[in-house]
């Protein structure tokens, strides 16, 4: 009788192997499905191979779940930046390249896609996708202000969210996604600009057999519509500016209006940072 029930017990064990390795394969294959249709949809739009594995995994598949069943998109170009961060503690509103904290590195890309008329190669918007990555972790974590700025003259905004948040490998041993702050409307904004702030100290609650595998990292996607039916991919230029202050001891970063450029955008009025930023030329 104890044989038997060792057996059932031994046969058990067996099968509940088999589904949990069964389990693992399907939900791998589902994510490399999943990944792979992502990719096969930016090339389709025109994006360079070496340009999608620059792109973060996570981003690529969150911009397919989005954008995926939209007809007509083409990419427009994309630029990479990776800067180095002081983190020196100085006066209000002083932006500083050196400092006597090791230096972080934050690697700041800007890619941008158009919505088309086929026939007319006239543009209906223009989708943007901004991030920010964490290479080195930075030694202050607290709350960080971001501002995307264009010509007022060419567009008018129609559309934003940013995120923060994690990679982790999960029990799986798949990497995924954990976002830890989201938000669907500026902290300041003007007709040719946008400021935010996004905690890049935050916690993060990981599942049981879970790691956290990176250093904070974030995005934003705006949507742009040009203010006329007249342009088309090869007539609408514009310079785009991705402006990142990183918050180091002293005053909290404040958001303002500035003049300077075609158009008002939205500028680091004031507190303690380090600011970088990232100049795009759109077409």
């Amino acid at each position: 009788m104890r044989f038997k029930n060792i057996l059932k017990y031994l046969s058990l064990l067996l099968i509940l192997s088999i589904i949990t390795i069964t389990s693992t394969s399907f939900a791998k294959a589902a994510d490399l499905d999943l990944q792979t249709k992502a990719e096969m949809f930016l090339k389709k739009i025109g994006t360079p191979e070496e340009i999608i594995s620059q792109l973060e995994p996570w981003k690529v598949e969150q911009f397919y779940l989005k954008y995926g069943n939209m007809e007509y998109l083409k990419f427009s170009g994309y630029d990479k930046q990776i800067l180095d961060v002081s983190e020196n503690s100085v006066s209000e509103g002083t932006p500083q390249t050196y400092g006597n904290i090791p230096t972080s590195q934050l690697q700041l890309s800007i890619l941008t896609v158009d919505n088309y008329n086929p026939n007319t190669n006239v543009v209906s918007s223009v989708i943007v996708e901004l991030n920010y990555k964490w290479l080195k972790r930075p030694f202050f974590t607290m709350t960080d202000a971001m501002t995307f700025n264009w010509d007022s003259n060419l567009f008018v905004l129609k559309g934003f969210y940013a995120q923060s948040g994690y990679m982790i490998r999960d029990m799986y041993n798949r990497n995924q996604w954990a976002e830890v702050e989201f938000i669907n409307s500026p902290a300041r904004s003007t007709s040719g600009g946008i400021g935010w702030y996004l905690e890049t100290g935050r916690n993060i609650t990981v599942p049981p057999s879970s790691t956290v595998i990176s250093n904070n990292q974030g995005a934003a996607s705006i949507l742009l519509h040009p203010k006329r039916t007249i342009y088309t991919n090869t007539t609408l230029n514009s310079d785009m500016h991705f402006n990142y202050a990183h918050q180091i001891l002293g005053t909290n970063i404040s958001l303002g209006i500035s003049s300077g450029g075609p158009s008002a955008g939205v500028s680091f009025s004031g507190g303690s940072y380090d600011e970088l930023a990232a100049y795009y030329t759109y077409h």
